[in-house]
């Protein structure tokens, strides 16, 4: 198996519910998150919308990641300690 550092990450909260597991992600890995509204401060807003924050971010990122589920999350415990 082959793992890789990507240079850049932008992860994309698409629920409000999914801003617990972006800021736990955000203390991991070197990411820059967006979210919409003012559901978190310390995230970058979508401007225009998550359409053209994508689209953006598409160019300007190495990897996108995007969160949508509205669920309890448990986070596994080899990924808490790594």
């Amino acid at each position: 198996m082959k793992t890789i550092k990507p240079e850049s990450i932008a992860l994309f909260c698409l629920l409000s519910g999914d801003v617990d597991l972006a800021k736990h992600l955000a203390e991991i890995l070197p990411i820059t998150c967006f979210v919409g509204e003012d559901w978190q401060q310390d995230f970058q807003p979508l401007d225009g919308g998550p359409v053209q924050s994508l689209s953006d971010a598409y160019s300007d990122y190495s990897v996108l990641l995007l969160i949508a589920a509205e669920s309890e999350i448990s986070v596994p415990e080899w990924l808490a300690h790594s």
